[in-house]
């Protein structure tokens, strides 16, 4: 092999480098914080780790031991009768970033006649959170119907639910929905979609936003409101839409390309 063959060979390998590098920074901000398909036997969801992962192992930060929040059949079932708010933690995300959240969930009509006696603040039961109650956001709820649905889905950053962006159609018992919800903290603003294809699907926006807030943990809600339940499964957090969304880390492009650099510089080699 002549001087000039080895040159070309060490430029191809340190452009290979540089290119996988630039990818790898460009995909780091790409995460899953959390994972959780609530496969753990029948019985208190505190203390039970997310699984298949990542994420914290779940923990009560309000009425701590009250009514917890119960796993069932591999769902968890949220009693709004009052009790135990429960977490899960992940790498704290900066007053300056997005953070995305998916879940599915459905409101039983045998425990949610109820929900017709909500007041106007409404009731919300999932929410991203920082360390206080103020820094609560994207929290998602209810409301009770008016125009033939059985509940409305709401989107608010403070704890009045009804200052919130509603969704225009009112949803149905005993029918399972999946929610992504987005916190932007440089705009201080979320939004949330319903059953979405991808990011540029129908969505709503919540404009009554709060200040700029961190957050770090993912987390269920039990209130006394009124006497219902919401069952949840399948939630993931999120640096991402796609992430959040599909459960599929995006990272895994720099499988690909890897692939793709390997060929091209095994048939310049030959």
């Amino acid at each position: 092999m002549n001087c000039l063959s080895k040159c070309n060979q060490l430029f191809q390998s340190l452009t290979i480098a540089v290119a996988v590098s630039a990818l790898l920074v460009s995909t780091a901000t790409a995460t899953i914080l959390v994972n959780e398909d609530f496969s753990h036997p029948d019985g208190d969801l505190v203390g039970q780790t997310p699984t298949p992962g990542p994420g914290d192992e779940w923990a009560g930060h309000s009425a701590g031991g009250t009514n917890p929040i119960q796993v069932a059949g591999g769902v968890a079932v949220i009693n709004q009768q009052g009790g135990e708010d429960a977490s899960t933690a992940y790498a704290i995300q900066s007053d300056t970033s997005t953070t995305y959240a998916r879940f599915d969930f459905s409101l039983p009509a045998n425990t949610n006649s109820d929900i017709v006696n909500l007041d106007g603040n409404g009731l919300y039961f999932a929410h991203f959170r920082g360390g206080t109650g103020t820094s609560f956001r994207a929290r998602v709820g209810v409301l009770s119907p008016d125009r033939g649905g059985d509940f409305k889905l709401v989107l608010s950053e403070d704890s009045t639910i009804g200052d919130g962006a509603i969704w225009a159609a009112e949803l149905l018992f005993d029918t399972t929905y999946r929610v992504v919800t987005e916190y932007n903290a440089s705009t201080q603003q979320s939004r949330l979609w319903l059953d979405p294809a991808d990011i540029s699907s129908t969505n709503i926006t919540a404009t009554n936003s709060l200040a700029a807030s961190d957050n770090f943990s993912y987390a269920f809600r039990q209130s006394n409101d009124y006497d219902g339940q919401q069952i949840v499964d399948n939630l993931v957090v999120a640096t991402s839409f796609n992430e959040a969304l599909t459960g599929v880390p995006e990272p895994s492009s720099v499988a690909l390309l890897l692939c793709s650099l390997a060929c091209f510089s095994s048939r310049r080699m030959r």
